[in-house]
Parts: structure tokens; C-alpha cells; sequence
């Protein structure tokens, strides 16, 4: 008969988060952060191109508001806990191949605001 306590519970599930960790640094960072710096090139090439986008679309705040459409869109689906469409991470322990993609869409959702943020600043400047 095995009996588990409190802290063996505690130490199981802290080596099923650091295993989860792990792999997260060994298989997924690099994609992450490739997708990071590139939301964050795509955030940084729209201010150069947005004379571009302004002949196809008369109004800037129609623009902004596509814009925003899609982020808050990408973050309804993201972070939706009653319908998600790629689990919770306590029932997964490893990261499957639909949930490194939709992460990867956030960080670059996060590369792309943060560009904006940069630009902002150089317009402002």
C-alpha cells in the first residue's frame, strides 16, 4: 500500500513542472524567440509602410482598428479557459505540436505590440 503525503504530492508535481520547464528551454525557446524578434521586425516595418497601407485604406483609424481586431482576437482565443483549443497546462505535461504554435502566435502577437511601443517612440521623438 502506498501512501503519498503532502510533500511527496509537493515534489512530484515540482519535477513534472521542472520537466516541463526543461523541455519548454530545450525545444521551444529558440522558436519563441525567433518569433518574438520577428513580430517585433513586422511592429517596427509597419510605421515604415504605413504610407503604403494608406493607399488602400483612406482612414488611419481603420487601420488601427483591423489592428486591434485581429490582437484581440489572437487573445480571445489564447485566453479563453472554458473553450480552449489546446488544453490547460495541468493536463498536458509536455507542450504538443497545436500548443507551440498557438504560444508562438502570442509571442509574436507580444513582438508586434512591442514594436508599436518602440515606434511610437520614435515618432514621438
Amino acid at each position: 500500500m502506498k501512501i503519498e503525503t503532502r510533500i511527496v504530492f509537493f515534489i512530484n508535481q515540482l519535477k513534472v513542472y521542472l520537466n516541463r520547464k526543461n523541455y519548454f528551454f530545450k525545444e521551444v525557446f529558440s522558436f519563441a524567440l525567433f518569433t518574438l524578434f520577428f513580430g517585433f521586425l513586422i511592429g517596427n516595418l509597419f510605421g515604415t509602410f504605413l504610407n503604403t497601407i494608406r493607399s488602400f485604406l483612406f482612414w488611419d483609424g481603420l487601420i488601427i482598428f483591423i489592428i486591434l481586431s485581429i490582437m484581440e482576437l489572437l487573445n480571445f482565443v489564447l485566453y479563453n479557459k472554458t473553450k480552449r483549443f489546446f488544453g490547460t497546462f495541468q493536463e498536458i505535461s509536455y507542450y504538443p505540436n497545436n500548443q507551440i504554435i498557438w504560444k508562438s502566435l502570442n509571442y509574436l502577437k507580444i513582438g508586434i505590440m512591442f514594436g508599436f511601443f518602440i515606434d511610437a517612440f520614435k515618432v514621438g521623438s
